[in-house]
């Protein structure tokens, strides 16, 4: 997961910089990694201590909130740019 994470964050760092038109759809990346981590978490969610459930569901939910998010804000930008 770390290394998926650290690849993205490059990507969406890069696009970022370049200020590419591409940029929404490495947030969009992000929050479907994030869901996958979600649905991975809520499938063992029995055999997670109380602080794994809160760090690896909550974290994942937050990721996904906030891919979303990127992605649907960075779109609008582009649209009022272009």
């Amino acid at each position: 997961m770390g290394y998926r994470d650290a690849l993205i964050g490059g990507a969406l760092l890069v696009e970022g910089v370049r200020s590419g038109p591409h940029i929404s759809n490495w947030f969009l990346a992000s929050a479907g990694a994030d869901a996958a981590d979600l649905i991975g978490g809520l499938a063992v969610r029995d055999e997670l201590s109380q602080r794994d459930h809160v760090m690896g569901i909550g974290g994942a939910a937050v990721g996904v909130v906030a891919g979303l998010a990127g992605w649907a804000a960075t779109r609008r930008l582009h649209r009022r740019i272009s």
